[in-house]
């Protein structure tokens, strides 16, 4: 982890204890100078990535959800799909853009990783 986020940890730490500790402004900017990779955008950008690598990157694809019954998202690329997994992150307010945008960079290496170490030919 960087030096800028274990203190804004220590910081964020001293200011549950003194409420004059760390205006609201500094903690603003230190939340915003500080952004966290997005986990779901590694998670899903590395299997994408492992996927693409076994069956390219075109697979056409549908998903749906139990907590949205009836609502339903199709893609034709899995990168296409790795991507829209980074712009829910922002629309809901979760992440900013550069936190997704890594999370997803991590991801593809990682999947990039797996891929050519890992898998072992089904020959």
């Amino acid at each position: 982890m960087h030096d800028c986020a274990g203190g804004a940890r220590r910081q964020l730490s001293r200011a549950r204890h003194d409420s004059q500790a760390l205006p609201l402004a500094t903690l603003g900017e230190v939340l915003i100078a500080t952004p966290i990779p997005c986990a779901h955008c590694i998670t899903q950008s590395s299997v994408a990535t492992v996927l693409a690598a076994v069956v390219g990157d075109t697979v056409p694809f549908t998903l749906s959800s139990p907590s949205a019954p009836g609502v339903t998202r199709s893609f034709s690329r899995l990168s296409d799909y790795a991507a829209e997994v980074v712009n829910a992150r922002v629309y809901d307010g979760v992440h900013y853009r550069t936190s997704g945008n890594v999370g997803a960079a991590m991801g593809r290496q990682i999947g990039a990783y797996i891929a050519g170490n890992l898998l072992t030919p089904l020959r």
